[in-house]
């Protein structure tokens, strides 16, 4: 027990050497970010597919012509012998008709790359579900416009799998990348080459502070640091000891969460819904807990919810409306309250 003591110390050293140099970061401006500044973090549409696909136009603003999308293709390991990056072509949101009554076919691609006879296509997923038969129709559209000679890749924060509900299990070529592991080390190697652009250098600098903010990524040298106190001999057994009772601590951290959630709920009069039992095991895929204010007419109701799909635990301000499963929408910061909210969409907390 006295090593397992000493190990988590000298991390949680390190943890607040984190929090100070972040701390002084905001104290000479370095945390200013305009993509945090116009609430755009979790915005799939306006800013994550937006800024990537940018990236990757031959003919973008950034004035680099294809050295991004060039990076972009070996980074990913797209196996396309002569993909002509000089004369690509790169489309958001692009449709491909209205969707099938079995919905099987049509649709929004959200980043369609495209030469002469070859695409590359991207389904960009921050927080957002699958939709139903949705990568299906996309690689049902790509075999009848480009044959084989078409890469699917499936992205998300950390690499999920896309669900069964999506690809109708019929989806064999799909291949899953991740903002963490595959976005953000291609982001660094743009950085590298424009260099000698210091607009488009330090925006994609901001952009790539904004995931690493998302993901809770830690400054390099720190992470290493840790990594390096894990992985030492005499530390190994304490560190699988750790990780053997993560969830067990996970389910603590939602227990005393929802503990303190619910005595605030009753000292200002909000009456409780939903299972705190479900919330804090976490079994199924969503688990929420609403808390309503019985003294307005309204009703108006603090939502938290804790959904496996989005990585974590929500909170919304909203009225009885909500959206309906399947739709797929922007999921916008709220800070700490919504001021004047009408109805919100939810967001990481």
């Amino acid at each position: 027990m006295g090593s397992l003591l000493l190990l988590l110390s000298r991390v949680g050293s390190i943890v607040e050497r984190e929090k100070t140099m972040q701390a002084e970061k905001w104290k000479r401006g370095e945390s200013f970010n305009v993509f945090q500044v116009l609430n755009l973090q979790a915005s799939e549409t306006r800013l994550h597919s937006a800024f990537i696909a940018e990236l990757l136009n031959p003919n973008g603003s950034h004035g680099l012509r294809d050295t991004f999308l060039k990076a972009f293709i070996s980074m990913m390991r797209i196996d396309f012998d002569e993909f002509n990056t000089e004369s690509a072509e790169v489309a958001v949101e692009f449709h491909i008709g209205e969707i099938s009554e079995d919905e099987r076919e049509g649709g929004r691609i959200d980043i369609l790359i495209k030469d002469n006879r070859r695409a590359i296509i991207i389904e960009n997923k921050i927080y957002a579900g699958d939709q139903k038969y949705q990568l299906l129709r996309y690689d049902n559209f790509a075999k009848k416009t480009y044959g084989d000679a078409y890469r699917l890749l499936y992205l998300t924060l950390e690499g999920n799998e896309p669900s069964e509900d999506s690809t109708g299990n019929e989806v064999k070529d799909c291949r899953c990348v991740s903002y963490r592991y595959n976005i953000i080390p291609w982001m660094e190697e743009c950085v590298q080459k424009a260099a000698c652009f210091p607009l488009v250098r330090e925006t994609v600098r901001q952009y790539i502070a904004s995931l690493k903010s998302i993901l809770n990524i830690m400054d390099e040298n720190n992470t290493n640091e840790i990594i390096e106190i894990l992985g030492k001999e005499e530390n190994l057994a304490s560190a699988l000891a750790i990780i053997d009772n993560a969830e067990a601590l996970k389910c603590l951290i939602r227990k005393n969460f929802v503990g303190r959630i619910i005595v605030l709920a009753k000292e200002y009069g909000f009456s409780l819904e939903g299972d705190p039992e479900e919330f804090i095991k976490q079994h199924e895929n969503y688990a929420g807990l609403w808390f309503e204010d019985p003294t307005v007419s309204k009703r108006w109701f603090i939502h938290f919810s804790y959904e496996t799909e989005r990585l974590g635990v929500w909170y919304a301000i909203r009225q009885d409306a909500w959206p309906e499963p399947d739709v797929d929408v922007d999921y916008q910061s709220l800070s700490p309250l919504w001021e004047g909210a009408k109805q919100s969409n939810a967001c990481p907390y």
